[in-house]
């Protein structure tokens, strides 16, 4: 009985992520020229066998008819490089798509992160003082959100998080941005907007949330979330940072004040219909958007 020997080791596999070199081939057109030049060789010596032709003319023939070849080969490797190209182009910018969008996309919840939302928001607020058409920002987070990864592990609040998009999203417009700032946080942009319904808007977020069954906590446990809502001035004084800094504080206000809130910054301050806001959240305060204030308690932190 022959000796059993260790099994080889096995191959270390490449990780998708890891870029294959490309491996040049010999294409059909190179295959094709090697061919008719061997097919010409092969017929042009018969002939010279069998009919008696000057070894000097057979060389020249020979000559003209490789040379034939080489130039018809030469030309559709020509082409088969060419398509080669373009394939590589096209692939190229196909992979750049991707990177770019991967750039752009929080990997959880497949909504824009941080870095697209500022760029959105710059957009939006631009488009807003060309247009004079008012522009709202929302801020909202999680109520309890670190209780929940505590008692529920984070594998809770990540799936949370991932539901959570679907839910503000089906209660948006399609022209609205929503995107998440980080963490639990996240932000919506509502261009063109009427001052008076901005708080309906938020006040349906909650409620939506409210209701809405997270299959990842116990059947008796529910989400609330808390928004902070500020409105683009008109006469186009207010900054993209500005007006986020103005919903992120009311949003400390909203969180300041209880769960399941919703907080007006003093740029919407009597645009609320009554009752549309629960809780009598309308906020006031005497700061301006850009004024003494300017330094968020919790939007100042970098990133």
């Amino acid at each position: 009985m022959n000796p059993s020997t260790p099994s080889d080791p096995p191959e270390k596999t490449r990780p998708l992520s890891e870029e294959r070199p490309v491996s040049w081939k010999r294409g059909p057109s190179e295959r094709n020229t090697i061919a008719q030049w061997t097919a010409i060789s092969a017929a042009l010596l018969a002939t010279t066998l069998m009919v008696e032709v000057d070894p000097e003319i057979g060389v020249w023939i020979w000559g003209a008819g490789s040379l034939l070849v080489l130039v018809l080969g030469l030309k559709a490797r020509v082409r088969d490089l060419e398509g080669f190209i373009v394939e590589r182009q096209v692939d190229l910018e196909a992979q750049h798509k991707r990177l770019h969008q991967a750039a752009l996309t929080d990997p959880m919840t497949g909504l824009p992160n941080r870095r697209h939302l500022m760029e959105r928001l710059e957009q939006e607020v631009a488009r807003s003082k060309r247009s004079g058409e008012a522009l709202a920002c929302l801020f909202l987070d999680v109520d309890g959100f670190a209780d929940i990864n505590n008692r529920y592990l984070h594998e809770a609040g990540d799936a949370i998080l991932t539901t959570l998009g679907g839910v503000l999203r089906r209660q948006l417009r399609t022209s609205d941005v929503l995107g998440r700032y980080g963490g639990d946080e996240f932000v919506i942009l509502l261009p063109a907007i009427e001052a008076s319904q901005v708080a309906g808007v938020a006040d349906r977020l909650c409620r939506a949330v409210a209701r809405h069954r997270f299959r990842a906590l116990p059947p008796h446990e529910t989400v609330t979330v808390s928004v902070g809502a500020a409105l683009c001035a008109l006469d186009g004084q207010i900054e993209s940072g500005s007006l986020l800094r103005a919903a992120d504080e009311a949003l400390y206000e909203a969180k300041e004040s209880g769960r399941d809130r919703v907080r007006l910054h003093e740029s919407l301050a009597g645009h609320a219909p009554s009752g549309s806001v629960r809780g009598d959240d309308l906020a006031s305060r005497n700061e301006s958007l850009g004024g003494a204030r300017a330094t968020s308690r919790r939007v100042g932190r970098g990133g």
